[in-house]
């Protein structure tokens, strides 16, 4: 189960448009071990922030998760990062993309009585819209402490992804 409200407001003169939204999700699931069903609490802000021309210019997003630590794997979980549309004037449709997430590990997930503390992403990227529906999207990566505990060693990652919009 999932709920969600919100609002979209155009901020400011040039009715930049936004997205705030609060929700709550409870995950059945066979869990008795750890307390039953799996649930937690979101706030999200997206905003555009400065506008070039129609739908391009700055985008900020952020997404903060609430969780109970006894039976969820993170009980915080945060995002955020900017987006820039139309950057290359020949491009219109691209995006330059750069976040930062951070997981503080829920109580569940100690291993042999010890509890990880959190892991930190940042990534950034470029998504070439290759069509109307189509994309390609190079992006770098770096991972600290992947898995909460410091005998796993941090990573770097180069990639590409592929997707399409329906």
């Amino acid at each position: 189960f999932m709920g969600e409200t919100g609002i979209t407001p155009e901020i400011g003169p040039g009715k930049l448009p936004g997205k705030y939204a609060f929700g709550a999700y409870v995950h059945g699931e066979d869990n008795e071990q750890y307390g039953g069903n799996k649930s937690g609490y979101y706030w999200q802000a997206d905003q555009m922030i400065w506008r070039e021309d129609g739908d391009q210019g700055l985008r900020m997003f952020s997404l903060f998760v609430f969780a109970p630590s006894y039976n969820n794997d993170f009980s915080f979980y945060m995002h955020g990062g900017l987006s820039y549309e139309g950057l290359i004037p020949k491009r219109p449709k691209d995006q330059l993309l750069a976040g930062v997430a951070l997981g503080n590990y829920g109580a569940a997930m100690a291993e042999d009585g010890v509890q990880p503390t959190q892991t930190v992403l940042m990534e950034v990227g470029y998504r070439i819209r290759l069509s109307g529906w189509a994309f390609a999207q190079p992006f770098a990566q770096y991972i600290s402490r992947p898995d909460g505990f410091t005998d796993v060693g941090n990573a770097a990652i180069l990639g590409v992804s592929l997707g399409a919009d329906f």
